[in-house]
């Protein structure tokens, strides 16, 4: 009787090994990395809302330094308005508008040092978004090379 109970055990079942295994660990690291992204992506849409919801001002007086600004508070306000058009809103025309207005006050200081300076991160600037304006771009580079 001894002999039956010791065959009638059943022998213990071992780790699955091979594709099986291999492609759970695949479904794993894919399912993980993409509840990862999922969530990345929505903190960083998060953060883009936040971004343009907090621009709105910022946005707003840009455009009416563009616009309604004397050209001497635009010329005197020149770094920080090029820097925000190169930086934040390349595709903003109201901005470009403001850009060409600055570009043509430029030439009447073209004695004063900081006004070269302002004329040739201009040109960078007008540079940097040729490709989608090449026409203006043009225009506005020809009025630039008065200034230096």
């Amino acid at each position: 009787m001894s002999q039956e109970s010791v065959a009638s055990v059943e022998p213990v079942p071992t780790r699955v090994r091979g594709r099986r295994s291999a492609l759970f660990g695949v479904c794993v690291a894919f399912l993980g990395g993409a509840g990862f992204g999922a969530v990345s992506g929505f903190f960083v849409g998060r953060a883009e809302e936040a971004r343009a919801e907090g621009s709105g001002e910022e946005l707003a007086q840009l455009r009416w330094l563009a616009t309604e600004a004397s050209e001497d508070e635009l010329v005197a306000q020149a770094w920080g308005f090029l820097l925000q058009v190169n930086c934040n809103y390349r595709e903003d025309e109201v901005l470009w508008r403001g850009v060409d207005r600055l570009v043509h006050a430029l030439p009447a200081r073209a004695a004063d040092k900081e006004t070269r300076r302002i004329a040739r991160f201009a040109e960078q600037v007008i540079q940097g978004a040729q490709e989608g304006r090449p026409n203006e771009a043009a225009v506005l580079l020809r009025v630039l090379g008065g200034v230096q």
